[in-house]
């Protein structure tokens, strides 16, 4: 296990080592173009911050998927130029579109992962204009400037993305196989489609509602007891309750959240106070800070919170922004958008954790049962493309793991009549249905092997013996015995 960890950290280093490549880049480029002409220092910081949010995006790799992400980008940063300066005119106004614009991106959910894609690219725009510590100028300047620089991070970014991308692993890549006939049909697992079920309103509009509550309830916070520091309790509210996956999720995340940015918050607001504004030391602080954020997100989510509030705490510093009530204020702003993110979401119309991992369950069921089918009947290699779309509904269950098993080592550690309380509790049972879903990777594999075997050695006899569906019947029988356990446990946990 040491050795895989520290494999895991050297491959994350290397893609931070990229990230911080495009945005180093974004940043020498904003530079230079301010040397022709009269770039905002707001546009400069914007463009920076996109640059660091685009890092973990895909973009796409056809060259229309990009043009459509550029263009979505480029129309949400004029909207969120426009919402600062009404903003700047009707604090109020301002505000109310600001939280309808971001509700409205997560409400897009509904229509697909594309939808879901474009929705979370237009709101990096209103994130870099709220976090940007001057005021938005007057004037449509500022606009002209914004995108520019949200371009030249566009681009950068692309470019970076396309680069880290090694031919040899382009190579390495399988043959596609050609598409497979469509598998017999499979009875579905059970999943809630009753009536009630359809009366319900759907995860996305749910998310969306809660967000909005969170973010005008950290602005109103704000307002009235950090009127100089409002970025604090509304970007955590923001953080915590975007893109949640469950009530229980919001609170595992909050939790890092709060902690991780208290933390981030101390130390930089501390190191502030220590340098002079606008220093040197501050800019090199922030992209040092930036790259370590980058390279142990993947490690644990408490990192990169406390790294992101220590750079945002370097940037207001270094506009001069520091001293002990600065410190108090924000750490302050942090509990209370933390606050407010986790009671939304879990007031209201929550999403349980556990019925988003049912429903992640079903569908990865059904695409488990679908290669299973082909493997089956045609042998592995025919299930070739069967094979990527379970190893993705797959990964969208682990994407659960961290709350609910953190539930279950809670429940583990409590006190004897508690513990008994909380093992009975939902979350639990989730996580041993989230184990065994996820358990059937290495099965998955194991037949999908057989199956490269026998392309790797098409014309040995011994490669297309171990490709026939009867050679690889064991394999498919345990693969077979865990999907029948799955299904058995779905029914099991189908609400009342």
């Amino acid at each position: 296990m040491p050795g895989s960890a520290h494999i895991g950290l050297i491959a994350h280093a290397r893609g931070a080592v990229a990230a911080m490549i495009g945005i180093l880049l974004t940043f020498w480029s904003m530079l230079e173009l301010s040397g022709f002409a009269p770039v905002d220092v707001d546009a400069i910081v914007l463009s920076v911050v996109v640059a660091v949010m685009l890092t973990r995006r895909d973009l796409g790799s056809k060259p229309r998927d990009r043009a459509v992400d550029l263009g979505v980008l480029a129309a949400a940063t004029v909207a969120a130029a426009l919402v600062g300066l009404v903003e700047h005119e009707v604090v109020a106004l301002g505000e109310l579109l600001f939280v309808g614009a971001l509700a409205a991106f997560v409400w897009l959910r509904r229509f697909g992962p594309r939808a879901t894609r474009l929705g979370t690219i237009a709101t990096l725009p209103f994130i870099a204009t709220l976090v940007t510590p001057l005021p938005i100028p007057v004037g449509g300047g500022f606009a002209l400037w914004a995108i520019v620089g949200v371009l030249i991070a566009f681009g950068w970014a692309s470019a970076v993305q396309w680069v880290s991308s090694s031919p040899a692993a382009t190579l390495a890549r399988p043959t596609p196989h050609p598409a497979p006939p469509a598998p017999t049909p499979v009875p579905p697992p059970p999943a809630p489609d009753d009536r009630r079920a359809r009366r319900r309103l759907l995860p996305s509009t749910r998310m969306a509602l809660q967000l909005a509550v969170s973010l005008a309830a950290a602005f109103a916070v704000g307002h009235l007891l950090f009127p100089d520091h409002l970025v604090w309790p509304v970007i955590t509210a923001f953080i915590v309750c975007s893109g949640n996956r469950g009530r229980g999720d919001v609170v595992y995340k909050g939790v890092l959240r709060v902690s991780g940015g208290l933390l981030g918050t101390v130390v930089a607001t501390v190191a502030v106070g220590l340098g002079t504004p606008g220093g040197v030391g501050a800019v090199i602080g922030i992209f040092v800070l930036l790259a370590v954020a980058l390279w142990l997100r993947p490690v644990s989510y408490a990192w990169w919170a406390a790294c992101i509030t220590a750079v945002l705490a370097l940037l207001y510093g270094y506009f001069g922004q520091t001293g002990a009530g600065v410190l108090e204020s924000r750490l302050l702003g942090v509990l209370w958008g933390g606050a407010i993110a986790i009671v939304a979401s879990w007031f209201v119309l929550p999403v349980r954790t556990t019925d988003v991992l049912r429903r992640r369950s079903a569908d990865a069921l059904r695409a488990l049962t679908a290669f299973v089918t082909v493997a089956r009947d045609q042998g592995p290699a025919s299930a070739a493309s069967l094979r990527t779309e379970a190893d993705l509904a797959l990964d969208r269950v682990e994407q659960l793991a961290p709350p609910l098993r953190a539930a279950r080592r809670a429940a583990a550690l409590a006190p004897g009549p508690l513990r008994r309380s909380l093992q009975r509790r939902p979350a639990a049972a989730g996580a041993e249905l989230l184990d065994l879903v996820v358990g059937a990777r290495p099965e998955l594999h194991a037949v999908a092997s057989l199956g490269a075997g026998s392309d790797a050695d098409s014309g040995l006899a011994s490669a297309t013996a171990a490709a026939s569906p009867a050679s690889s019947r064991p394999a498919l029988t345990l693969l077979g015995a865990r999907l029948r356990a799955i299904r058995e446990r779905l029914a099991s946990l189908r609400r009342p």
